[in-house]
């Protein structure tokens, strides 16, 4: 692809793949390199996949910093192959006296010191220490709700389903939709998923989920696991009512316009 001419004339060219693979790693690019080196050293069993520029196919990287970095504000971290870099604006050379190398041209100045800050506050080691607890509380998560879910069983019968889920690695653990005044306390988010219960059939499911931060402890998840209990005394609906899909219908999905 012709984009210009040098100062001699000859044209000046790229070559291009025909796609751009972009990773959006809003939350996880910000703590799974830290998990790699963890794994390295035998503090955790897996690393995670490699969605970085050691991957050839990978062209620009997004992270969040109000994340898993604890920003105190929206902000981003966009990095891109340097054979792939975007030319900045020549206007805005004359009233900055710089070229404008932001995306929006969006210059905030204290960001880059919040992030600054934090890292020279926060070494590899204590990053890698944050992310394998953090891990460690997401699997406590996960199993202490399994447990739970096995005492309703126990109660309530074989129905009981509170469709637990935690991708590997991932600090988000969803579950069966709380009711709201539990969904308020504990200022949960939802979801709505449509979710294959088997080789030919989709069921539109109700989440509530969790993302586990480093603010995010043991004594917590005991918290809220006991107010859950409290809820299921006589009837796990309580905690966990019953949706009609027919009153709440999901966004449009192409792809599942005919369920």
């Amino acid at each position: 692809m012709v984009y210009g001419k040098d100062e001699e004339g000859n044209p000046l060219f790229d070559i291009r793949r025909g796609f751009w693979l972009h990773v959006d790693g809003a939350l996880g690019a910000a703590y799974l390199p830290f998990v790699e080196m963890a794994h390295n050293r035998n503090l955790l069993n897996e690393k995670g996949p490699i969605f970085d520029f050691r991957n050839p196919a990978v062209m620009s990287v997004g992270c969040s910093m109000h994340k898993w970095l604890g920003g105190p504000w929206p902000s981003g971290i966009f990095m891109t192959r340097t054979g792939y870099q975007l030319l900045p604006p020549d206007a805005a050379s004359s009233f900055l006296g710089t070229p404008d190398t932001t995306l929006g041209g969006s210059r905030s100045a204290f960001s880059p010191m919040i992030l600054w800050d934090y890292f020279s506050r926060m070494s590899y080691e204590d990053n890698m220490n944050k992310a394998v607890e953090t891990e460690n509380i997401s699997a406590y998560l996960e199993a202490e709700l399994f447990k739970f879910e096995s005492e309703l069983k126990a109660k309530f019968g074989k129905e009981v389903d509170l469709w637990i889920a935690r991708s590997r690695l991932s600090l988000t653990v969803r579950f069966r939709l709380v009711n709201e005044t539990l969904n308020y306390k504990w200022s949960l988010d939802t979801d709505r998923l449509w979710v294959p219960v088997n080789e030919s059939k989709r069921q539109l499911r109700s989440y509530s989920h969790i993302f586990v931060m480093h603010s995010v402890g043991k004594e917590r998840i005991d918290a809220f696991l006991a107010d859950l209990r409290e809820n299921c005394k006589t009837d796990w609906h309580i905690a966990f009512p019953k949706i009609d899909l027919s009153a709440v219908p999901p966004a449009p999905n192409p792809e599942f316009q005919k369920e």
